[in-house]
């Protein structure tokens, strides 16, 4: 098992490499190498290479799926932000000791992080739009892995999304939408005209249905999340060989770990460790082994604070067992036994 299957490192996506890979993505899937992880720890998501979001769930990252298109293809959900010439993205990567992922067109970009200042069982995906060229934007929820209809209703200042379980709304004020509906399930489509130096910013904001603007500015926002990666990485020992690798590797595990002191196998369920395989158990649930794996990588580089969360996980689920030798393999993140 790969502790950080579906989780990319930093990475630059040629436009001949990304035409290789997907040049459509409607009829290939993205290869899983090709994404990037977003994580303030408490959530998790999955961008693809041109920006789309390719997988996310709420309330918990073990939870049932709002976006899945990396398991079951756009009906599974979309969220694609795309210039409307339709060329492909120059490049992708990681602002430098964050979580932050930024997908670059010819005068045009995207900016994603899931905020770090969220109340608990609210998460905020912010997506940050610049530039000069006119943009096409497809939001298409699908809760509970595509299962559940969908209405969209278009307000002032964004839409309303009706279907899952828990408050969900798209803070966009000023962009008009078109809502398109097929077999019960809304689509929500955009045309945007970024100017420069004016960000279209579109913020997804799950467990709350306030619609209303944040009283903190987005760049601020954005500042207080970075610094929140940034200045752990500083507190580590990064040795002196591939010292970017390594400080990449230690963000992508250090997403992995969650409040609750659970730490995820990997971001994603149900996808093979290998083509053709059956090897294709849920990863984001807590494995003991691969926990303790990744909290020993982190205590290596100087990190003690999730080894530390992980044991007192450990403990909480001992002490809920009649008997230490009843311990399972995995658990959910919160320590809950996972038989039906």
């Amino acid at each position: 098992m790969t502790l950080t299957q579906g989780a990319a490192g930093t990475h630059e996506v040629t436009e001949s490499a990304h035409r290789a890979c997907c040049a459509d993505p409607r009829e290939r899937p993205v290869p899983i190498e090709r994404m990037s992880m977003l994580s303030n720890q408490a959530s998790v998501a999955l961008v693809g290479p041109d920006a789309r979001l390719l997988w996310f769930c709420h309330p918990e990252p073990d939870s049932h799926a709002l976006f899945a298109e990396v398991l079951g293809g756009r009906q599974a959900g979309v969220f694609a932000i795309s210039p409307a010439h339709g060329r492909m993205p120059l490049g992708q990567r990681y602002l430098p000791g964050t979580m932050t992922v930024r997908t670059r067109w010819s005068r045009l970009s995207v900016t994603d992080y899931l905020d770090h200042g969220t109340e608990p069982g609210r998460t905020d995906l912010v997506r940050v739009v610049e530039g000069s060229t006119p943009v096409d934007v497809e939001f298409a929820p699908r809760p509970d892995f595509g299962r559940a209809p969908v209405r969209i209703v278009a307000e002032d200042d964004g839409l309303r999304v009706h279907g899952a379980d828990f408050p969900l709304v798209l803070r966009s004020p000023g962009v008009r939408w078109h809502i398109e509906s097929e077999d019960g399930r809304d689509t929500a489509r955009a045309a945007l005209e970024p100017l420069p130096g004016e960000p279209v910013v579109l913020e997804l904001r799950c467990g709350s249905d306030s619609l209303t603007a944040h009283p903190v500015a987005e760049t601020d926002r954005r500042t207080v999340t970075e610094d929140a990666w940034t200045g752990w990485l500083s507190g580590v020992r990064l040795p002196a060989t591939q010292r970017d690798l390594v400080a990449r590797s230690a963000l992508t595990l250090r997403g992995l770990c969650t409040p609750t002191g659970g730490v995820m196998a990997a971001a994603t369920t149900s996808l093979p460790e290998e083509i053709g395989g059956v090897r294709n158990w849920d990863y984001r649930y807590c494995w003991l082994r691969d926990g303790a794996l990744t909290v020993q990588a982190l205590v290596t580089l100087g990190s003690t604070t999730e080894a530390e969360a992980f044991l007192d996980w450990v403990h909480r689920v001992v002490d809920s067992l009649p008997s230490p030798e009843l311990l399972r393999p995995l658990y959910s993140l919160r320590g809950t036994d996972l038989r039906p």
